[in-house]
């Protein structure tokens, strides 16, 4: 949802901040556009915000994680959960999810692909996530029972071949990539890295 900024202000009926920092947001429910009020006091530790935070020190994050946690009680009911049910409620649009086990009634991987191309080219928000639970650094760098955002995807020929990469980022900003294509990947040229519009 943070790649497309107009859908973050979409959830703020107030856009700036106020002195009294009080804040009109509007969350799904139902499909039904909802009111949810908070304030700006942010829980922390050492004085940093406890969960959600932005590198360059934005409020909104804080603001939409505790609409977030009112909406449904606590800050404790939001750890884990299927990234749709989330889109859902922020975009107010229907959500698919296909698990991992589900992927065997795809008749080929190439069907697979083809459906998360088509909701590329229609601009869906799209995440992905990893199976297993604990947050534990996989051998690629990849997050065990973690959500990813699923950027964009691109095709190009390379040295012959075809390839498929899907552009993915870790929210937390935690653990990257380190297989092949990842940023340090001897794979890359400058042709390619543009093409992708790919940065370190």
């Amino acid at each position: 949802m943070a790649e497309k900024p107009q859908y973050v202000k979409a959830r703020f009926v107030n856009e700036e901040a106020n002195e009294a920092g009080i804040y009109l947001m509007s969350i799904y429910v139902n499909g039904i556009k909802t009111p949810v009020v908070v304030d700006d006091y942010i829980p922390t530790i050492n004085g940093k915000p406890c969960f959600a935070r932005s590198n360059e020190g934005e409020l909104w994050v804080c603001l939409l994680e505790k609409a977030w946690a009112k909406l449904y009680g606590t800050y404790c009911r939001m750890e884990g959960g299927d990234p749709s049910f989330a889109a859902m409620h922020l975009n107010g649009s229907p959500a698919k999810s296909i698990w991992h086990q589900e992927l065997s009634s795809y008749s080929t991987r190439a069907d697979f692909y083809q459906t998360i191309k088509y909701a590329d080219e229609r601009g869906y928000t799209m995440m992905s996530g990893t199976n297993g639970q604990g947050e534990q650094r996989l051998a690629k760098g990849v997050i065990s029972g973690h959500a990813y955002s699923l950027i964009s995807i691109h095709e190009f020929e390379f040295e012959g071949s075809e390839v498929k990469l899907l552009k993915m980022r870790n929210p937390w900003g935690r653990g990257e990539w380190t297989g092949a294509w990842s940023d340090s990947s001897s794979l890359w040229t400058d042709e390619t890295r543009a093409l992708c519009d790919v940065t370190d």
